[in-house]
């Protein structure tokens, strides 16, 4: 019962090794267990009769912090002989029936206000496109929620799919002149970016894990699930532009002139800032950028949906501790981009800062 919740509920490799071979320990069985991340290998031995048994455990959900944070209150209390290995057992089951803490609602409006936050905390989106980012993100969701969940083959191509999708309704609105393609293209697709796996991959590569945390990076960055996600953002963005190639940003922005070339490294804020076409002439509130008092807003709102999408207690106090850690790496990373321009050391101390 708890392999089956650590790993359906999205611990780590090393935590969930660490836990198990513990527990099996205080409760004197002869257990070896190997984690893998599509599958955790448990093998049994049996000194008396010389034999192994061999389990195979898949995960059956993605990353429940509640749920992993009630998981490990059980692990801590067996392992400190508080309750009995039965009565674990027993929370344990009824953490897996009954243990919701948001409706589907709230995570599709959780999912709305996460990535409309990012339109212009990430991609320097105007007004409308904060309110169109949060109809999209909303959109894929509700798509996860009813399609997805239910049937396991689109749930394979899930976000291949959504990506496409998205990108596709993106550049479509995009054509109109009212909003910024790239900062609605990116923004609807936040929640299925493989950010997560490529923080999992280095903690497990920091825990000498090696061989789950080159998994979690190659599928983070190999050629599978981003490559694609990228083609077919790429692809749809094309195929709808083909359709009105007029109201491009390329056709808007250099439909006269010379290019010239230079050997020079741009800085950091170049290399981080989504570039937007937007019609000099219309100087109307909502087509603007939001200055950067807004981000005092939208920074804490977007770290506190996003925790509430991962299912994080709202009441807990991890998730003060989470949106506070989280603010402390914007402002560092905001104010440093607008001082340094190598943009590796900046990223280098942001991530110390939150670690």
């Amino acid at each position: 019962m708890l392999a089956k919740a650590v790993v359906s509920y999205g611990a780590p490799a090393h935590s969930i090794e660490a836990w198990l071979s513990a527990t099996a320990d205080i409760l004197s069985v002869e257990a070896s267990f190997f984690y893998l991340p599509s599958v955790l290998i448990v093998a049994f031995r049996d000194s008396d009769v010389h034999s192994t048994d061999i389990l195979f455990i898949r995960p059956s959900g993605g990353l429940e912090l509640y749920r992993l944070s009630l998981v490990h209150e059980v692990y801590r209390k067996v392992v400190h002989d508080e309750i009995s290995a039965s009565q674990g057992c027993r929370v344990l089951r009824r953490i897996e029936r009954r243990t919701v803490p948001y409706s589907r609602l709230s995570l599709i409006l959780a999912a709305a206000v996460a990535s409309a936050t990012s339109a212009r905390v990430a991609f320097s989106g105007s007004f409308i496109d904060i309110l169109m980012s949060g109809a999209l993100g909303s959109m894929l969701a509700v798509v996860q929620f009813t399609i997805a969940e239910k049937n396991k083959l689109v749930s394979n191509i899930f976000e291949i799919g959504m990506a496409g999708i998205l990108s596709f309704a993106a550049r479509g609105l995009g054509a109109s002149g009212y909003f910024c393609y790239e900062s609605l293209a990116s923004a609807a697709i936040v929640l299925i970016l493989p950010g997560w796996h490529i923080c999992l991959g280095a903690l497990e590569l920091g825990s000498k894990n090696v061989v789950a945390g080159a998994i979690e990076i190659w599928d983070s960055f190999g050629p599978s699930q981003p490559s694609a996600m990228s083609s077919a953002t790429t692809s749809m963005a094309t195929i709808t532009g083909s359709f009105n190639s007029n109201n491009t940003y390329w056709d808007q922005t250099f439909n006269n002139g010379t290019f010239t070339f230079s050997n020079s490294t741009g800085s950091t804020e170049e290399a981080t800032t989504v570039a937007c076409y937007r019609n000099p002439d219309w100087n109307f509130w909502w087509y603007t950028e939001p200055n950067d008092y807004w981000l005092f807003l939208l920074v804490p709102a977007f770290a506190f949906s996003l925790g509430v999408w991962f299912r994080a207690d709202c009441r807990s106090k991890d998730m003060v501790v989470m949106v506070l850690v989280a603010c402390a790496g914007y402002v560092v990373n905001f104010f440093l981009s607008q001082h340094l321009d190598q943009s590796n050391v900046v990223s280098a101390v942001s991530a110390f800062t939150i670690g």
